[in-house]
């Protein structure tokens, strides 16, 4: 028997528990940004991912403070339209890549996200990581990923299945 929800009938905090729960893994990334005043601020963000590669955008989704003032990342963006997506390994210390952002257009979701989509003007890869044919090894990248709560994932088990030809 299936469950069904309306989330139009469903609490905020209901909804995002069923989404993060649902759409896994999602990859982390730390942001980092330069504020007006040229100090520092990295910050985690699971509501990440690419959407196209001409032109070169990714997304990051910008949640505000409670009273719906902006978080340094997003106020920091709109200052300076730049930042940088740094993927997340399983070692941490040291981002495997990261991609310089600048930022593309700003969505407003309601008052209380935004979805900053940039385009890529750099990327940057640890040695080891890509190969002469542009190959990015998954191994050397060793992401992590989000699930549900504050479980987290690796990709260490990978298996092959190929693209749907349509």
């Amino acid at each position: 028997m299936a469950v069904s929800f309306d989330f139009t009938q469903l609490s905020e905090r209901e909804r995002y528990k069923l989404m993060i729960g649902t759409i896994i893994p999602r990859p982390i990334a730390l942001v980092t940004t330069v504020d007006e005043h040229g100090r520092i601020n990295a910050a985690p963000f699971s509501f990440f991912n690419c959407l196209s590669a001409d032109p070169p955008i990714l997304a990051i989704g910008v949640e505000n403070n409670a009273d719906m003032s902006f978080k340094d990342t997003g106020h920091n963006i709109r200052m300076t339209e730049v930042f940088t997506v740094n993927i997340v390994s399983f070692a941490i210390a040291e981002a495997p890549a990261a991609f310089e952002c600048r930022r593309h257009v700003t969505l407003e979701l309601g008052r209380s996200r935004q979805i900053v989509m940039g385009e890529i003007v750099y990327a940057h890869y640890r040695d080891g990581v890509v190969d002469p044919r542009l190959h990015v090894d998954p191994a050397a990248v060793d992401a992590i990923a989000r699930l549900g709560g504050d479980t987290c994932a690796t990709i260490r088990d990978r298996f092959e299945m190929l693209t749907p030809k349509l």
